[in-house]
């Protein structure tokens, strides 16, 4: 019996960020064909109600937890570009896509609603589906 697989990529719901990069982020790689049937979705993020808690090292090296009010969107890249593949942003509270320091954002098919993308670089959108 034969059967077809394909890997998916489903970031749901968070509150602050669904993906968060200090450098570059690739998603789906255009020349492989696993990720030319998956659809990678990042959805619903940045819904900022309450406190997001972030985790660190102080100068003593004791952790420590900072509470702060959350903001986000779906995909931040500080110091980098995004190429993506197959992306499906949706319904995202902020920016669906911000990238800065080059910032360059490549997105060939997919599919973007309801957001905005925030390029410091240059932006490309090829092969975009179609919003309900």
């Amino acid at each position: 019996m034969e059967s077809s697989s394909f890997a998916t990529l489903d970031i749901d719901s968070n509150k602050g960020w669904g993906i968060f990069s200090e450098s570059d982020v690739t998603i789906g790689n255009s020349s492989d064909a696993v990720s030319a049937e998956a659809i990678f979705m990042v959805t619903n993020n940045g819904q900022s109600a309450g406190d997001c808690r972030f985790f660190t090292i102080d100068v003593s090296g004791n952790p420590a937890v900072l509470a702060e009010p959350c903001s986000g969107g779906g995909i931040r890249v500080f110091f980098g570009d995004l190429n993506a593949n197959n992306l499906h942003v949706h319904d995202n509270e902020g920016p669906g896509i911000e990238a800065s320091d080059p910032g360059n954002v490549t997105v060939t098919a997919g599919q973007i609603c309801g957001n905005a993308v925030v390029a410091e670089g240059t932006e490309s959108l090829t092969e975009q589906l179609a919003c309900p």
